[in-house]
């Protein structure tokens, strides 16, 4: 099994930001524009939603964030799951 990194960088002043948009999409795992402007424009800045996915990547999860429709939302990093499993069977 592999060791765990994690490392990334965030300004003091958007710390606040970064903690509310990971709760928010943990809590209900969208983010849209017409209703949190503050926050989608948070995550879809490039360097704050590779920050994002980074720390979500931690625990199985990613984020997908579309700037035409105004969604961002949290999505499961499907092979991760599927090799937990696996790797929990017994044969």
């Amino acid at each position: 099994m592999s060791d765990i990194s994690l490392q990334i960088t965030i300004k003091e002043e958007n710390g606040i930001l970064f903690k509310r948009c990971v709760r928010k999409l943990l809590e209900s795992t969208f983010i849209l524009r017409e209703k949190d402007e503050k926050l989608f424009s948070f995550v879809s800045r490039e360097s704050n939603r590779q920050d994002i996915s980074e720390y979500l990547r931690m625990i199985g999860f990613d984020i997908l964030v579309d700037e035409k429709t105004g969604v961002s939302m949290l999505i499961w990093k499907i092979w991760d799951i599927t090799k937990e499993i696996l790797s929990q069977r017994v044969i």
